[in-house]
């Protein structure tokens, strides 16, 4: 066995221990695995992106928002980052740039519903309710069975003042 196949046996048994502290909810020790490990590789994008979600899993979002933020120099196209970094910024009341975030996401993957209905959470809070109705639908079209988006719809209907409470 070469050095850098025991080398990468050591990296794999690591990222399946971070795993594990992740599905265990573990982050911390989750995160100081993945740190590790970009220290390795620091341009893999999946790495990173893990690292940012266990950034947001742990509050601490404006870690969350510049490791997702490197994922996207890695690589650009990926709208699962985007639609990632909208949540550590929705979460940390950026909505304009969480708005943004999840529009990049959308304009990579059309059909991206996680993130549409993202979207249309934000459009909500910034009181652009016909906007998030119009985000809604779409979901809806494209999910007819979208609970959280028929939910959401009938909250942001409602609060157009053009429904009345049962």
């Amino acid at each position: 066995m070469t050095v850098y196949n025991q080398d990468r046996i050591e990296f794999k048994r690591k990222l399946a221990a971070a795993k594990r502290h992740i599905d265990a909810d573990r982050f911390a020790e989750a995160a100081t695995i993945y740190e590790q490990l970009l220290v390795e590789e620091p341009d893999e994008p999946d790495l990173c992106h893990t690292l940012g979600l266990v950034y947001l899993e742990q509050g601490r979002l404006d870690a969350a928002i510049q490791q997702l933020n490197h994922c996207i120099t890695i690589k650009p196209e990926n709208p699962n980052v985007y639609r990632s970094i909208g949540d550590a910024l929705n979460a940390s009341g950026r909505l304009h740039e969480a708005l943004s975030a999840y529009q990049r996401a959308c304009a990579i993957d059309p059909e991206y519903t996680d993130a549409l209905v993202n979207m249309g959470n934000v459009l909500h809070s910034l009181n652009r309710l016909p906007e998030a109705i119009e985000t809604f639908e779409k979901v809806i079209d494209r999910d007819p069975q979208n609970l959280i988006a028929l939910n959401n719809i009938g909250k942001t209907c409602q609060d157009t003042g053009k429904l009345k409470k049962p």
